[in-house]
């Protein structure tokens, strides 16, 4: 993918680096606030607003050509990602029995760790018999 993508943006590795870290760029600082700004607003309007900017942004960086675009929508995919975790320990402190918060979380984090798992070691066997 790391190959299309440069093809395809025209850019070099340096190029690639930024485009990935544009995704961090916003996602790190934001985890700093993020749990005040969802004790300041309702649960529901916030994940609904950060499932709509990640969706926005994965439809923009499939439909654009230009860089710079690209980046954008990334920063934008990284603001709304960055609301997920938070947001799930939120839901389930309001909803779950103290007693269960922890598993939750526990579940909660093996699970994304499982998934993110699961999509890299497929794409590692793509890649690895790809002709270069």
């Amino acid at each position: 993918m790391q190959k299309d993508l440069m093809k395809y943006f025209k850019i070099t590795v340096a190029g690639f680096g930024s485009l990935s870290a544009f995704y961090l760029y916003i996602y790190t600082p934001l985890q700093l606030i993020v749990g005040i700004i969802i004790d300041m607003f309702s649960i529901r309007f916030i994940l609904f607003t950060a499932a709509l900017l990640c969706a926005l942004g994965c439809f923009l960086f499939a439909l654009t050509s230009s860089f710079p675009i690209a980046c954008f929508a990334r920063v934008m995919q990284g603001a709304g990602s960055a609301f997920v975790y938070i947001g799930a320990l939120k839901l389930a402190a309001t909803w779950l029995p103290l007693s269960r918060f922890a598993f939750f979380s526990v579940v909660m984090f093996s699970f994304v760790t499982l998934i993110s798992v699961s999509f890299i070691i497929p794409s590692l066997f793509a890649s690895s018999s790809l002709p270069s």
